[in-house]
């Protein structure tokens, strides 16, 4: 009985130290930081597009991000231009220098994001990390440098409609 009853408090101790462990490994660890390049650059994200892309029942209306989180566009507001509710949208991202915009230098689109019942006329910001300029710009980097001025475009690719209807680009 009394074997029985330090092996179960022997467990118990192990169990305790090894769950304190993990929990202080996670703590120390380090966030997934991006590094950003050297060189001469920026880059904006503007809700106007320049490539055009302004043709969607739903609109761009403002973006934001934080340079803290790589440059990651954390928020879309857009305006429901359309006489249905929207349940749901997809976003593209297009990344092309400030001097040249018809040439993409990278791209890429969200899964479809839920918003609710976006009602017509309605103006909401849709909050949805869409592209971090910190995981795409590694290509455009030359001898170890980033140079000139980049944008990043986000525009509606798909809209779904809560009546079951969709609108694609």
């Amino acid at each position: 009985m009394k074997f029985k009853l330090l092996s179960i408090m022997l467990l118990a101790l192990i169990f305790t130290i090894s769950t304190s462990f993990q929990i202080y490994a996670q703590q120390t660890e380090k966030p997934n930081k991006i590094e950003f390049p050297l060189g001469k650059w920026s880059f904006s994200y503007p809700p106007i597009s320049r490539l055009g892309l302004a043709d969607a029942p739903a609109q761009i209306v403002s973006t934001t991000g934080d340079v803290k989180d790589g440059g990651t566009i954390t928020k879309v507001g857009l305006e429901n231009l359309s006489s249905k509710t929207i349940a749901a949208i997809k976003f593209q991202w297009y990344l092309f220098r400030e001097e040249s915009p018809q040439k993409i230098a990278a791209q890429g689109e969200t899964p479809v994001v839920g918003v609710g019942r976006f009602q017509p006329k309605e103006t909401r910001e849709v909050e949805y990390p869409i592209v971090s300029f910190g995981k795409i710009y590694k290509p455009l980097v030359k001898n170890g440098k980033l140079e000139g001025e980049f944008v990043i475009e986000v525009a509606v690719s798909e809209i779904l409609y809560d009546d079951g209807s969709k609108w694609k680009r």
